[in-house]
């Protein structure tokens, strides 16, 4: 709703036949998959892709309380969580983040949600388990073993998430008890940890600032190269242009690579705890090309 004039209007079911229709369709449960392919319908977005990325990163330590707090978010407190052992013992015993989506997934025996899932979210580079970005996601018998979580795992249009896997073994309810898991975990622990984005993390460093103006210098030369040929009409010709239509084609594919590799060399040179650069990465929001329209082209 943006409060433009948007309204809803709603019909009460009048007979017993149609309230029962009406439970029966409109029931998240029966719609987690779109019936065009099967693929997931409701999926995580926005600030619970990105406080389910935070927390799995692999420097989230927790103490025993902390931990405590977090797995308690998972259902009000209302449910019997297993607690697992610390992942460090000494010197002081810590549980992970990774632990804390072990624990959405199967909270304790009685959950026979042993899923097995591997995605490759879009920051994944190479070597699986031992990717340098953690971006290879595996679970096993329902713990997160490796893995820095995002849209590909716990997003839609995909048959290789989490959540497709959950409604293909254990059926849509279970899957449905995970996500209301992931909604109430992921919300409040972003609102807990806190997360902006603010002017610093658009402005460009000094040596971002002299790569863009060598990338510029380049392609103003290239320009006018294609410029002075179109004078001399020595341009060469595209298929079914005539010489202005080549050369707005040209320019066009030349400001095209500038803006590119502005912002490969704009990627290169953020820090990883950028605001922007966490969002593009797990796919809540924007993308390498929003990064470079902000920091390399505006910022």
């Amino acid at each position: 709703a943006d409060f433009d004039g948007d309204e809803m209007n709603l019909h009460f079911p009048q007979t017993e036949e149609a309230k029962a229709e009406a439970a029966e369709l409109m029931n998240i449960t029966n719609n987690l998959v779109t019936p065009r392919n099967g693929e997931p319908l409701v999926a995580a977005t926005q600030d619970f892709l990105t406080g389910a990325y935070l927390l799995t990163q692999k420097d989230v330590f927790l103490t025993k309380s902390e931990f405590c707090r977090l797995v308690s978010y998972l259902s009000d407190a209302n449910e019997h969580i297993d607690v697992p052992p610390p992942a460090i013992w000494r010197p002081r015993k810590l549980w992970t983040g990774k632990q804390v989506m072990s624990i959405l997934v199967r909270p304790n025996s009685t959950v026979d949600s042993r899923v097995n899932v591997e995605s490759e979210e879009r920051f994944y580079t190479d070597n699986k388990h031992f990717c340098a970005m953690d971006g290879f996601v595996a679970f096993r018998n329902g713990e997160l073993i490796s893995g820095n979580l995002g849209k590909k795992t716990l997003g839609g249009d995909s048959k290789s998430g989490l959540f497709y896997v959950l409604i293909r073994d254990y059926g849509p309810r279970e899957a449905t008890r995970c996500m209301s898991r992931l909604a109430k975990l992921t919300a409040r622990y972003l609102g807990d940890k806190g997360f902006s984005i603010g002017i610093d993390d658009v402005t460009p460093s000094p040596s971002m600032i002299a790569v863009k103006e060598r990338i510029l210098k380049e392609g103003q030369k290239l320009a006018d190269d294609q410029i002075q040929a179109y004078k001399t009409g020595s341009i060469k010709l595209k298929p079914g242009c005539d010489a202005l239509q080549s050369l707005e084609s040209e320019v066009n594919g030349l400001l095209g690579k500038i803006r590119e590799n502005c912002g490969k060399e704009a990627l290169v040179t953020l820090n990883h705890r950028n605001a922007a650069l966490r969002m593009a990465q797990c796919g809540s929001k924007g993308s390498a090309l929003n990064i470079s329209q902000m920091v390399a082209c505006l910022g």
